[in-house]
């Protein structure tokens, strides 16, 4: 499958990838500039950085990016895994001498000190409290990677065709999600399904395509919960 992976004109009627993104940013700014969550030139800009790495990723050699999975969601996996040992072993009732010496404030008690003061001093409650819901936050993080690299895996099987269809229905409803304040829809000609084909175009040079199958696909995912990450 022949790639852009730069930002030069491509061959004879084939769009460079400038217009490309050009069409892109006026689709999530579908009604209005003001849609956009960053300015025009600085979503242009980001788009120009994002958009040849996301065309090189999807021809990346099929051995080397399993590859790259497998370890990355090794990694994600692991990482859950420590956290929920730590949060079981803080939740031990032994555990409150171990408590008192990680959350209760530094310098401790010392002389002077009223009772009120003493007593805050040694309360490791509030702190404990929140530094369990910022380990819970983080495992829920890794659980969503782990998540998204096994659909990506999933994704990246299958024809090259298809593959481009679902990365580039993948990538659109993420840049929905990210760039401007419209919510992704499936209509026709709404601006979801355009960006998706302008992607669908930067991947294959095919313009026009309607990927209606891949879009509704993605917007059940996105109905169901499924948190999306680039």
């Amino acid at each position: 499958m022949e790639q852009i992976v730069g930002t030069r004109p491509g061959p004879a009627g084939r769009r460079s990838l400038e217009e490309i993104i050009d069409d892109i940013v006026a689709a999530l700014g579908d009604t209005s500039l003001d849609d956009l969550v960053m300015s025009e030139d600085e979503t242009r800009a980001v788009l120009l950085r994002e958009i040849p790495l996301f065309v090189a990723l999807l021809g990346t050699e099929e051995t080397d990016l399993e590859e790259a999975f497998a370890a990355k969601l090794d990694r994600a996996r692991e990482l859950d895994g420590l956290l929920g040992t730590l949060a079981a072993k803080l939740n031990e009732p032994g555990c409150v001498p171990s408590a008192e010496l990680l959350f209760c404030p530094p310098g401790g008690v010392h002389r002077g000190m009223s009772r009120e003061q003493i007593a805050r001093a040694l309360d490791h409650k509030p702190a404990q409290r929140e530094f369990m819901q910022r380990l819970v936050m983080m495992r829920r993080i890794c659980q969503t990677v782990a998540q998204q690299l096994q659909l990506d895996r999933r994704q990246k099987r299958g024809p090259p065709q298809d593959r481009a269809k679902n990365w580039a229905a993948r990538r659109a409803i993420y840049l929905m999600l990210t760039k401007t304040r419209l919510l992704p829809t499936g209509s026709q000609h709404g601006a979801y399904r355009d960006i998706a084909s302008l992607l669908y175009e930067a991947l294959t040079g095919e313009q026009g395509v309607d990927l209606k199958r891949a879009c509704d696909r993605e917007l059940r995912r996105h109905r169901g919960g499924y948190a999306l990450k680039p």
